[in-house]
């Protein structure tokens, strides 16, 4: 899945994460997921960065402008029991 859309906190990347599973919205739910983004002034400096461009990888014509081939993808997998937003 890939947004783009304009914020109020263009300094923050957003990842719709919430899980309902049983029907019920829970304070606690448990993680096992893959984030990947893309972006210029965000702070990656906990994540993965893509050894090569997007481009060399991606047929970003095909990807509806949500890829940048010009750019690295940033990547950041998360496992765990998380109540809040990751930063």
């Amino acid at each position: 899945m890939a947004l783009h859309f304009p914020s109020a906190r263009p300094k923050n990347l957003f990842f719709p994460t919430m899980h309902i599973h049983d029907g019920k919205i829970h304070p606690e739910e448990e993680f096992v997921q893959t984030l990947r983004g893309q972006g210029r002034g965000l702070n990656f400096s906990r994540w993965e960065e893509s050894p090569m461009l997007a481009g060399a990888r991606v047929k970003a014509d095909l990807a509806m402008k949500t890829v940048r081939p010009d750019m690295h993808v940033f990547r950041r997998e998360i496992h765990g029991l998380f109540t809040k937003a990751l930063s």
